[in-house]
């Protein structure tokens, strides 16, 4: 297993997947995404999970 950071375009097509089926695909895109760090882990290259990681100042908040 390996843990790097995903382009969003691949976090949103994991999460439209797994957590969203059957919705259109602008329902994956939330707000404040492009301001996120956003790391997968891969596993044998495939890309398996997804966290997003926002910092506001001292704060950090994991999403989805």
């Amino acid at each position: 297993m390996d843990i790097r950071p995903v382009p969003l375009k691949e976090v949103w097509m994991l999460r439209h997947a797994v957590m969203y089926p059957g919705y259109p695909e602008a329902v994956v895109k939330l707000k404040d995404d492009e301001l996120g760090t956003h790391l997968g882990i891969y596993k044998d290259g495939e890309l398996a999970s997804v966290v997003s990681v926002f910092q506001q100042g001292r704060e950090m908040q994991f999403r989805n």
